[in-house]
């Protein structure tokens, strides 16, 4: 019986190594520059401008995040440290930020770039570029 106990153990155990492996073998990992955002005027005619901004986020392999901007507005600022955690979604990857309400942040690694996608009436993205 003890014997079953412990093979469930190490199974588990196995299983929750997985997940971080998956994290880390994604692409998501490493430290992203903002280079463009994109915000639509409500016809489908917007596209990704650039941005002059200092705005970095270091993506580590335990789901965890640090930035030199907040990740969970839609700006260029690079004047506040914030760190948290990412999850793994279907799509890609996801932030739950926590404010007034909480809101979910959408990342996608596409074409060598870091999409987040941001909970807006309008579409509005930033685009991240590996450094």
């Amino acid at each position: 019986m003890i014997r079953s106990i412990y093979y469930i153990f190490f199974i588990l155990l196995l299983i929750s190594c997985k997940k971080e492996e998956s994290i880390a073998d994604n692409g998501l990992t490493g430290t992203w520059k903002l280079i463009e955002m994109y915000a639509d005027p409500g016809d489908g005619s917007g596209d990704f401008q650039p941005v002059n901004s200092q705005k970095n986020i270091l993506f580590k392999a335990d789901g965890t995040y640090s930035s030199n901007g907040n990740v969970c507005e839609f700006s260029t600022m690079s004047n506040e440290d914030t760190q948290g955690i990412y999850l793994a979604v279907d799509e890609g990857f996801q932030i739950v930020c926590e404010s007034e309400f909480s809101t979910e942040i959408r990342l996608e690694v596409k074409d060598g770039y870091l999409i987040v996608s941001f909970f807006c009436i309008e579409p509005c993205q930033q685009k991240f570029k590996r450094i």
